[in-house]
């Protein structure tokens, strides 16, 4: 199935499993993919607003977009509600408070055996702080939980965007829709 910017379907793929998925993500490419021609120094982003940034663990699939077009090395600002905290249920929180770092946390779901509820999303989260620096801009989250969490909270959006880009560089791109879009890189004939 696939949904527009206002939740509403606008495609349902069925049938053989693997033609259903090609023809939906043939569908999604043509409808959703924003190309864009260069990576970006700042990419703020959300994840697409009420009820879907309810907490931080579900928010990370707005990071996860925003990797797509950031520079390594480069700032994403996550800015997201999560009124139900990090959550308080599942493992989540307990995976990262194991892990103390990005390469922390890859290296515990890497160990031989290892299996945890919520890992995936961990695991993701891991990735994307691999590649930048993650900020959480939150009326849910104290500071202890977005660095338990191990993002940098960022309180003061404006001003902090201005220094961000003084730090990371002056190229910023805004997903308002966060993992609604699907910003690509394309490459730019030369």
């Amino acid at each position: 199935m696939a949904l527009n910017d206002r939740r509403e379907i606008t495609g349902v793929f069925g049938g053989d499993v693997i033609k259903a998925h090609a023809e939906g993500c043939a569908f999604v490419g043509e409808h959703a993919l924003i190309p864009v021609d260069r990576p970006f120094d700042v990419v703020i982003t959300t994840n697409s607003c009420y009820p879907l940034d309810q907490n931080l663990y579900q928010s990370v699939k707005g990071l996860s977009a925003a990797v797509r077009v950031v520079h390594p090395g480069g700032a994403i600002i996550l800015v997201s509600a999560c009124a139900d905290g990090l959550p308080a249920h599942g493992s989540y929180a307990e995976l990262l408070r194991r892990s103390g770092s990005p390469q922390g946390a890859l290296d515990l779901l890497a160990r031989p055996g290892f299996q945890a509820h919520d890992q995936w999303q961990v695991q993701v989260q891991a990735q994307v702080q691999l590649k930048a620096d993650i900020y959480i801009h939150s009326d849910g989250l104290s500071d202890d939980e977005i660095c338990l969490a191990l993002f940098t909270p960022l309180h003061d959006l404006p001003s902090s965007l201005e220094d961000l880009r003084k730090r990371y560089g002056p190229q910023t791109c805004i997903l308002t829709d966060g993992p609604q879009t699907i910003p690509t890189l394309i490459q730019v004939p030369r």
